[in-house]
């Protein structure tokens, strides 16, 4: 997934645009910037795999015979849906270094401690085997899980990584993010913080849920699209944060509205996100495609979730 620079915002952000209603969200707006539309900023060198040093002179002032030294090939960009040993890579380090809902564990007996101090040194996968840290979260998204490709999983571990390590926050794996990982194992810098994730599901009654380690932590009835502005299915991980925010957009049938100051918002796919907004009432269709839940509750979501946190979003 290739993403731009997102950083969290503390302050509003006045923004400007004109939403299209099959793809928005009630009080959205789609952003300048999208998940799927950028370059990463990491991408820088990938293309200079073999470098060349020539003598032009001998001692005696007169032209030598070429001396040509290759130097080794940098590890290639793996994003979502690459199926290569660096996939595999990637997701050990991530597990070892408590990033992702699953525990590698090493063969041969091999201690975790030797297994970083290998993949901070090797950049190849180890043999070994991964089991799930809890049932609760094996339940919600284990369909999603391969450990042999980079799938969403990866992706929004990848992106808690980033956030962590003050990298582009774009779910690409590529020369700063493989030095990073290399320093992390060494140092055996492991993540303390809890595996958050967010379900909602939109059937018999909009419910939100924010599970933590496998239990869940906040559960909350939430408001989605309406028939004629769907929220998508799928499951994603948020790319994009604003404590508040000026929401611009046209509804199906040609009105406009302007919403200012709209709270605690996380981006999860294209223009829709998870907000506060406020309604008579809640757990069933009436956004544009967002997630709206009460303002109060979605501050604490805001507070509990981070850049990487996946969001769930089911028919049923």
């Amino acid at each position: 997934m290739n993403i731009p620079n997102f950083l969290r915002a503390s302050a509003a952000l006045l923004c400007v645009g004109v939403l299209m209603a099959v793809s928005g969200c009630a009080t959205n707006y789609a952003p300048a910037t999208n998940r799927t539309q950028t370059i990463s900023n990491q991408t820088t060198g990938n293309n200079q795999s073999k470098n060349t040093e020539h003598s032009s002179e001998g001692d005696s002032g007169t032209p030598s015979a070429k001396q040509t030294t290759t130097k080794p090939t940098p590890p290639p960009m793996v994003k979502l849906g690459s199926d290569t040993a660096m996939a595999s890579y990637l997701n050990e380090s991530l597990s070892l270094l408590g990033y992702m809902p699953v525990q590698f564990t090493p063969a041969r007996q091999m201690t975790t401690t030797v297994a970083m101090q290998t993949l901070s040194q090797t950049k190849a996968p180890l043999p070994g085997g991964y089991a799930w840290k809890d049932k609760g979260t094996a339940g919600q998204l284990s369909t999603l899980w391969s450990p042999l490709t980079d799938n969403v999983i990866t992706e929004g571990a990848l992106m808690r990584f980033q956030d962590d390590h003050h990298l582009a926050v774009d779910g690409v794996a590529g020369p700063q993010v493989w030095q990073a990982l290399s320093a992390a194992l060494k140092a055996q810098q492991t993540t303390q913080a809890p595996y958050l994730f967010i379900t909602v599901t939109e059937h018999p009654t909009e419910v939100l849920k924010v599970w933590k380690n496998g239990t869940v932590a906040l559960e909350t009835p939430t408001n989605t699209g309406i028939s004629q502005s769907p929220t998508a299915l799928g499951t994603w991980p948020i790319y994009l944060r604003y404590q508040s925010q000026e929401m611009k957009g046209t509804t199906p049938w040609g009105t406009t509205y302007d919403d200012p100051g709209v709270p605690y918002v996380n981006y999860f796919y294209q223009s829709e996100a998870v907000h506060g907004f406020p309604r008579a009432s809640y757990g069933s269709p009436q956004s544009m495609g967002c997630v709206e839940i009460p303002i109060a509750t979605a501050q604490t979501v805001y507070n509990m979730v981070s850049l990487g946190t996946l969001v769930s979003v089911r028919s049923s």
